[in-house]
């Protein structure tokens, strides 16, 4: 096995390290791809867009930053696997107003009725919301954060619903959101 005696750092990003929000950001992204991969597996995409994010908001001072994190943290989750599904029923594709975090989507009235989910109360989004979420989705993040003006609102609540979904999936919650939410 080769042996590594030496390294040098060609770029540290010292300009995130001198932004909090930036920093503690950046950690809940570590924190959740450290959550979800497996100890030791090499991932290119991964890596790149880490390194992605890490340019982006070093070089960057025109972006918004909290639609930024939260762009990000949708795209990492897509990139993972582990999106929720929000652009419509999950079994039926019918519009849908309700997420269901045992099922990780949306699901229609009639479709819930007959899914063992009655004694799961739904997280109630709104349409901008999931306007929002399918652009984040679908669009490069550079456009994304340039172009979507989101309100607080939104933020607001895809942000806790998120947070709802990463701590459904991983059977606890993330010690940055409650960090995050202390701020």
């Amino acid at each position: 096995m080769p042996r590594i005696t030496q390294s040098d750092i060609l770029h540290s990003f010292h300009g995130i390290r001198e932004h909090f929000h930036d920093f503690v950001y950046l950690s809940r992204i570590t924190e959740i791809i450290i959550s979800f991969m497996p100890e030791g597996l090499p991932n290119q995409k991964l890596f790149l867009f880490f390194l992605y994010l890490l340019n982006m908001l070093e070089s960057s001072v025109q972006i918004q930053k909290d639609s930024f994190y939260l762009i990000s943290q949708i795209r990492l989750l897509s990139l993972l696997g582990y999106a929720p599904r929000l652009q419509g029923c999950g079994r039926c594709s019918a519009r849908s107003l309700h997420f269901y975090p045992n099922s990780g989507t949306t699901l229609c009235r009639q479709c819930a009725a007959n899914f063992p989910v009655e004694k799961e109360t739904p997280v109630k989004i709104t349409n901008k919301a999931i306007h929002f979420y399918s652009h984040c989705i679908g669009w490069p993040i550079k456009i994304t954060s340039r172009r979507l003006k989101p309100s607080k609102e939104t933020l607001s609540e895809l942000s806790s619903l998120l947070d709802i979904h990463l701590t459904h999936l991983l059977h606890k919650k993330l010690l940055t959101s409650a960090f995050i939410a202390g701020m």
